[in-house]
């Protein structure tokens, strides 16, 4: 696992404004810091998964009965409770898959909701409970670790939610954004680089939309999720 730190640093060194084996100040941190965030922030959902689909739970438009058997992929969950909920997560979740949970009624932590990973981890463990009022929060699913990780606004000492071979990507974009800041200008190969990486982690985490090349009655609805009509796009609850 990488820390974010080192993202930082490396990036810092991309523009040569640090030596080799000498660290950021604090106030460079801080800066960097705030920029990576946003990075990871906006990457998700564009370059890396699909974008999240609103699902009430509770409330005067509950559409509960589509978490049945488990919650539907790049689901945002709107919750309203008037009792505790255990979900249970996606038993074959895609690299990118995403999930988002926000409390609208502000009870969480009268009205426990629990998340089971269903053969799968989230953030390290095989359930989690929220217990927090007013919680809000997403998480991406890692193949590679078989775990549902959290995506919040990350410390220094944090690790990056993201496989190490992303690390090049995500230091590249970081000196590109802190390059101005110090009178730099991206190389002609680091902006090669660049695109090299941007295009690895897009492939990775291409888009799941779906599109119909055979006769909708050969496609199980219970798993891809279309509407009535079959009709043309990614997948979604209904």
């Amino acid at each position: 696992m990488t820390l974010v730190s080192e993202i930082i640093k490396g990036a810092y060194r991309e523009l040569n404004v640090i030596p080799l084996g000498a660290d950021p100040t604090a106030n460079q941190t801080t800066e960097a810091l705030a920029k990576l965030n946003t990075l990871i922030l906006t990457t998700v959902g564009n370059e890396v998964g699909d974008e999240l689909t609103d699902v009430n739970y509770g409330g005067d438009y509950d559409q509960s009965e589509y978490t049945n058997e488990w919650v539907p992929s790049n689901t945002r969950l709107m919750c309203n409770l008037t009792s505790a909920l255990t979900l249970d997560l996606d038993p074959r979740p895609f690299d990118g898959q995403r999930l988002s949970l926000v409390d609208n009624g502000g009870n969480f932590a009268t009205y426990n909701v629990t998340l089971d990973g269903n053969g799968r981890n989230i953030e390290g463990a095989s359930t989690l409970t929220i217990s927090t009022d007013d919680y809000t929060g997403q998480w991406m699913y890692r193949s590679d670790t078989g775990n549902w990780v959290k995506i919040e606004e990350l410390e220094d000492t944090d690790e990056m939610p993201f496989p190490v071979e992303f690390d090049d990507y995500f230091t590249q974009m970081l000196a590109v954004r802190l390059n101005s800041r110090y009178g730099q200008a991206m190389s002609a190969d680091g902006a090669m680089m660049l695109r090299r990486w941007r295009s690895a982690i897009r492939s990775r985490y291409r888009r799941r939309d779906l599109r119909m090349m055979t006769d909708p009655g050969l496609v199980r609805r219970d798993e891809y999720g279309y509407d009535d009509n079959f009709s043309i796009g990614r997948a979604s609850p209904w």
